[in-house]
Parts: structure tokens; C-alpha cells; sequence
């Protein structure tokens, strides 16, 4: 089976009610959104830098920071 290399082909919105969520799209046609784009979106802010300050002082993965906010 071959396996063919994932890769950027464009970029665009994903429409979601009033916001739009910015993606890359994949050469498969899969959509990837950042943390960045969906904190955007939903907590209509550019960073969650104190909260991942916060969550990189404790043990374990960092998580979103729309997932520590309970959203």
C-alpha cells in the first residue's frame, strides 16, 4: 500500500454561524484548524499565553485553551 505524503494544498474558512475558522486543506481533502484559529473564533481573542503558562506548570499534555475554559 502506498502511502502518499500529506500536504497543504490551500487554505480557507470554515463557516460556523458568525465566525469563520481559518484551515488548511490537505492534499486529501481533510481540513486541519489550529488552536489559534478556533480560540479565535469562539473566545474571540488572539492567545491564551497565561492559561498554557499556567497548564505547562502542571504534569501531563497541555490542553486547548478553549477546553481548560470549560467551553
Amino acid at each position: 500500500m502506498d502511502e502518499v505524503a500529506k500536504k497543504v494544498t490551500h487554505k480557507e474558512n470554515i463557516v460556523i454561524g458568525d465566525s469563520k475558522i481559518p484551515c488548511a486543506v490537505l492534499n486529501d481533502g481533510t481540513r486541519v484548524i489550529s488552536e489559534t484559529g478556533i480560540s479565535n473564533a469562539i473566545l474571540k481573542s488572539r492567545s491564551g499565553a497565561a492559561l498554557r503558562k499556567k497548564s505547562s506548570q502542571d504534569d501531563g499534555a497541555q490542553t486547548p485553551v478553549f477546553w481548560q475554559l470549560g467551553l
